[in-house]
């Protein structure tokens, strides 16, 4: 007989006998209880085995999410596990205690660098592989990055994308450990993020002066981004941090005054460049001459 409950109640099913080389007539169920009667007091049971499936359940995606802009994932190899022996001769092989895999993080640098994460398990304890897919919000169609990930991260290049906001959706699958038929996958799709690899807009308003004081005045604007610094050269020296008005970057655009004191006279040049929070970089260049 079968039933869900630990201890056989009113739900479990009857007994049923049992006939050689038959199925088990019960219905399917968490516990199983059998019983043996014996007529011949001559006869010893030594040894019952049942075969049995269990339900082939699908992967469960509990957390997924894409990592700051920069930072890139790949896992490391196993270390070589050291095994006791007394574990060797555990009579539960499963007990052995060896080393996952590990994920290292490291920073890019590049404004175009993302990366998902995320962490999936499988109630039958089968291998997962991962499929990875992006696509624009509004947009019903996903684009497949990878397929058959053994791992669960992944990082690729946002470069050539629009800017936009964006979703990951990954699907675990356990066709590694099932028949075709029976192999389950099961999905999650992340929060929208932000691509936005277009630089910020440099462009100068105005310029006048003489030798005593020359002031330039720019304008800098960042479709998504807050800008996050500035620097300025100054006829190829090296370069100088530039403030804009106000001394605080808190916006996706603002103003900036460059103010150059005491210049000699004759022919200079400024690049001005700012960078917004993503780590994208816009640029203006002017050249003017000082009586």
């Amino acid at each position: 007989r079968t039933g869900n409950t630990p201890k056989p109640d009113a739900t479990w099913s009857d007994w049923q006998p049992i006939a050689d080389s038959t199925d088990i007539a019960s219905r399917p169920g968490r516990y199983f209880q059998y019983r043996v009667t014996l007529t011949d007091p001559a006869i010893t049971v030594r040894r019952l085995v049942v075969y049995f499936q269990h339900f082939n359940a699908a992967p469960v995606i509990d957390r997924l999410g894409v990592l700051p802009v920069g930072l890139d994932v790949s896992m490391s190899s196993p270390s070589r596990p050291t095994v006791d022996l007394r574990q060797i001769m555990d009579s539960d092989p499963t007990a052995m205690n060896l080393s996952p895999a590990h994920a290292l993080v490291r920073n890019t640098g590049d404004a175009g660098a993302f990366s998902a994460a995320w962490h999936a398990t499988d109630p039958n304890d089968d291998d997962l592989l991962y499929s990875v897919q992006l696509r624009a919000v509004g947009d019903g169609k996903w684009v497949t990055l990878a397929e058959d990930l053994p791992a669960p991260a992944f990082s690729f290049s946002s470069r050539g994308y629009p800017d936009g906001y964006y979703q990951i959706r990954v699907i675990a699958s356990d066709k590694l450990d099932n028949p075709p038929d029976l192999a389950r996958t099961t999905e999650r799709t992340s929060t929208p993020f932000l691509i936005a690899n277009s630089g910020p807009a440099v462009t100068i308003q105005s310029q006048l002066g003489d030798a005593s004081a020359y002031t330039i005045t720019l304008r800098a604007e960042s479709a998504n981004n807050v800008l996050d610094h500035a620097q300025y050269i100054l006829d190829g020296k090296p370069d100088k941090p530039l403030f804009p008005e106000g001394n605080l970057f808190d916006k996706t655009a603002l103003t900036f005054k460059l103010v150059l004191n005491h210049l000699q006279s004759g022919a200079h040049s400024v690049v001005v460049e700012v960078v917004d929070e993503a780590g994208n970089s816009g640029t203006a260049k002017t050249t003017f001459d000082v009586p």
